[in-house]
This record gives C-alpha cells, structure tokens and sequence, in this order.
C-alpha cells in the first residue's frame, strides 16, 4: 500500500475539538445480559444456492430496523461479511478529534474477542465500517458477536486500551505524511473544514475515557442506521430467519443528527506550501488537483484522465519525467474521494539539485495534458486498464461487499453488480479531453513539498505558485 494512502487515512476528522456530552437517558433498556449470552438459533445451513445468479442482489429489513444485504456465490467456501454504521464517521463536529477512530477500534477489538476472526476497520466522512469472514453457517454467530461487542463490557477495557495505545503509535510513525496530507486538503477545502484535520489526533485522544468509548457506541451506533452485508458462501433460504431472533436484542433507537458542513473546494492556487528539512538531499511533493465537489457523472472520465497523467505504467509522467529525463524515482497517481468530493493527488521525489527543473518539468506535463488531451493511443490504453481495474474491483467478495456498504450509506439501492464497469466502458475520448481541460488548470493545483525548499521559493513564484508555510 502507498505510503500516501496511509498518510489519507489518518488525516481526516473534526473541525473542532468538544468535552463528551454526559451519556443521554437511553431510549430503550439495556438489553439484558442474560439474552446476549444465548446462543444463536440453529446455523443457517452450509449448502450454497448454486442456483442464483451470480448478479443477485437481495435486500431486506429485521424487526430491529437493521439493513441486511445479501449476494450469494458459490465459488470460494466463504462469505465476507462487512458491518457499516452511517452514524460513525468522523463528520459530526460535536464529537471530540478522534473519538468515532477510537470507537471503531474498540468495537473491532471486542468484536474478535467475541468471535470475528481479525475484523479489518476503515473510516471515512460518511462512515465506519468492519469487514470479517464467515465460514459457511456461521454468519448468524458472527451477527451475534457483534451485538455483544457493541455492549461493550468492562472486562474488555485492557484489551480496547492496548489497541488504542498500538494505533496512536501507528499515527505518531506516519505524522509527516499525515501533516501533508492535512495541509494539502486544507487548502482544498479550506483550513477550518473537517476534512482538513486529523483523524487520529493522539494529542486529544490522550484523555479518551474507556466509559467514553462505551457511551459513544450506545448513542452512535444503533440498527436502523446500519446494515449488514454478507457476500459469498450462504444459503439465503433461511439467513432471514436465522438473524432474527439473536438480533432481536438489538432495540432500534434514535441517534444524533449529524452537523456536517457542505464540501466546497477553495480555489485559489497555484500554492505551494512547505517543510524546511535542510539535512535531505532529497525533495518530496505531494499534489492536490481539485476535481469534483460533489458526485459527478464524469467521475469514471477522471480516472481514465489519472492512468494518462501518472496512474499507470506507461503513463506520461513516468515516462516522461522520470524515463526520458530522468528527473524523479518515480510519480505516481490516483483519484481521492471523500464525502462525494473527488481529486487528483500525485506524489513523487526527486534530487535537490534538480528540483527546480522537475517541478517546472511537472507543471507543463500537466498543462499539456490540459491543452491537448490524450493521443488515441493514451486513451486506448488508459481505457482498458481502468475498465479492467473496475471490473476486478468487484470480484472479489471483500470488494464487493464494501462497495454495496458504501451504497447502502449514500442512500442507493443495490444494484446489479454485473453492470458496475457499464460507466466505465462508456467514457470516450472526447470526454476524457473535456475533463482535462476542465480539471487541470493551475488554479486547482495546490502542493506539498518537504526537504531543502528554501532554496526553490524564488523558482516557485517564477512558476505563478502562492508560496505559504503550512501553518498559514
């Protein structure tokens, strides 16, 4: 995984920091401890439905008001099983920096000691979400381990307190990348949006109370705000039933509204920001291009535009700026999202002594692309390698079970996953020419570069960049 995408990951969460309200006077009882130790009822049976279509997607409420979502497949022995809460992002202000981060990991923590084997968490704007694996038959037990966890019990508090403790230490490692991060998505967004500060603040998590995380889980995490999701190896015919009655103890309630600011990009590049490090002989910029501020039909255009710039082997900034002119180890790519918003982020290093004649080299790739798009033979490819990428993306159960998750939170129904390239396979060339021209200008470009910079600010204005240091 890119060093990048894990500095994205820890930067993000709220725009301000706030003491935990008091728990609120729950709205239904405790469920009684009694009726969490039962056992499941009898486990659904282990015959998959090799019958059904392999593009079945089946949709259906519990009592409780919880979402299941449910695809069956019989070419691996296994179901992936994502859980997803809409309530458990990071975008609701009122929360203190850090705490939905630290929720999540408790209820991952305690969901394994309840069962789960190795559940894998992410976090985002919108929501938290747990991905584990089922044997076949096993999917009503995993349900149920999750229920116990989210009534989170005191004897589970080392285990949760070690987990957090191992995290924070993962975010101290990484708190470069992620204050580059930060930078670059304050100037997209502004400095005071949400989406410019931390998700992992271990400043403010220093204080989070184990009775903290047990009162966040009661008043974010509720069943009518969450589905479940289950891909792979599992007989349909009786899943309903079978969750029914060990999940029953799960009472719906109601959970806080959510007060997140609208995303709007501030354009007002090109800037430029830095970090002084005099001792490197190297140089490291990491590249915003503010693309989409919300979701756009031209999104699969955009990233067919990314494998031309820098997103593919044969891509023009890779062979062209580190092949040809030997400028750069090597750039690289992609398209970033985040609450329906979408850009383009590049990320690469260089010699010193050449930086200004790599930067310089990189700006005019850029503005070319802009000004004549791809060649035919560009598209071609950049084309086949992203319909291939959105064909695979959704292969696998993993991958597809997350994709329906993130459907379910922004409110679209579940559809036929067989047509998810459909998109894809219809971008053209002149679409792909229209979204560059559209998207790559100077003014939605705004940088990060770290290492010996002083010297470059002069080259920088002489390149039109706004030079700022990052605590302006």
């Amino acid at each position: 995984m890119k060093r990048t995408h894990l500095a994205l990951s820890l930067a993000l969460a709220l725009g301000c920091r706030a003491a935990l309200p008091p728990p609120r006077t729950p709205l239904t009882a405790t469920p009684d401890p009694e009726a969490l130790r039962a056992p499941p009822p009898a486990a659904v049976a282990a015959t998959v439905d090799a019958r059904a279509p392999a593009s079945t997607v089946e949709r259906f409420t519990l009592s409780n008001g919880l979402t299941v979502v449910l695809v069956p497949r019989a070419a691996l022995p296994t179901a992936s099983v994502v859980y997803v809460n809409r309530r458990g992002g990071y975008e609701d202000r009122a929360q203190p920096p850090g705490m939905a981060a630290a929720a999540l990991r408790a209820l991952a923590t305690s969901w394994e000691l309840h069962g789960a084997a190795s559940p894998q968490m992410s976090l985002d704007h919108e929501a938290s979400y747990l991905l584990a694996t089922a044997l076949p038959g096993e999917v009503p037990a995993l349900a149920l381990g999750l229920v116990r966890a989210l009534h989170l019990r005191d004897d589970h508090q080392a285990p949760v307190l070690r987990a957090q403790w191992q995290i924070e230490r993962w975010a101290a490692a990484e708190a470069d990348l992620a204050a580059e991060s930060r930078a670059l998505r304050g100037w997209l967004f502004g400095p005071g949006h949400l989406l410019a500060q931390p998700v992992l603040a271990t400043d403010d998590r220093a204080g989070v109370q184990f009775g903290e995380i047990q009162s966040y889980l009661e008043a974010h995490y509720a069943p009518g705000e969450s589905a479940l999701v289950v891909v792979g190896a599992v007989d349909r015919s009786g899943l309903r039933e079978a969750l029914e009655a060990p999940l029953r103890v799960w009472a719906p309630r109601a959970v806080p509204a959510v007060t997140a600011p609208p995303v709007r990009f501030v354009l007002r590049g090109p800037v430029a920001s830095f970090n002084e490090d005099a001792t490197s002989t190297q140089v490291h910029v990491s590249i915003a291009v503010a693309a989409f501020d919300a979701p756009s039909d031209d999104g699969p255009a955009l990233r067919v535009l990314n494998r031309v710039l820098g997103g593919a082997p044969g891509s023009r900034l890779n062979d062209d700026l580190r092949g040809a002119q030997g400028l750069t180890y090597g750039f690289e790519s992609d398209v970033r999202s985040e609450a329906g918003a979408s850009w383009l982020g590049i990320d690469g290093s260089f010699r010193a002594v050449r930086a200004r004649e790599a930067l310089t080299a990189l700006l005019r790739a850029i503005d070319a692309l802009r000004a004549r798009g791809p060649s035919h033979e560009e598209f071609e490819r950049a084309h086949r390698l992203s319909l291939d990428e959105a064909r695979d993306a959704l292969a696998s159960n993993p991958s597809l079970a997350l994709h329906l998750a993130r459907s379910f939170v922004r409110g679209i129904a579940p559809e036929r996953f067989d047509q998810a390239d459909a998109r894809v396979a219809a971008v053209t060339l002149d679409d792909v020419r229209r979204v560059a021209q559209q998207v790559l200008t100077r003014e939605r470009i705004a940088m990060v570069l770290r290492g010996p910079i002083r010297p470059l600010e002069g080259a920088l204005r002489e390149l039109g960049c706004q030079v700022v240091k990052p605590t302006q």
